[in-house]
């Protein structure tokens, strides 16, 4: 639930229902869980590349995208 409302906190764009990967990138460092290191963008960006979530052309996340990427970076 929390994280469906910071995805429309967002701002998705409303023909498709996107987010921009720098604002997703950006919310997933302030949701961490306190438990786990804090990652910067760039670790981000790796480990989403390392996990098959993003490919170098990619600049927009889905909701679904949103959270299978934040599943993956704090491996929930």
């Amino acid at each position: 639930m929390l994280l469906r409302s910071v995805f429309i906190k967002l701002g998705p764009d409303s023909r498709d229902g996107y987010v921009p990967l720098e604002a997703a990138l950006t919310a997933f460092q302030t949701l961490a869980p306190l438990d786990q290191e804090s990652l910067s963008v760039e670790e981000m960006l790796v480990r989403l590349k390392e996990g098959g979530l993003l490919d170098s052309e990619q600049q927009r996340f889905s909701f679904a995208e949103f959270i299978e990427a934040f599943g993956c970076l704090f491996k929930l």
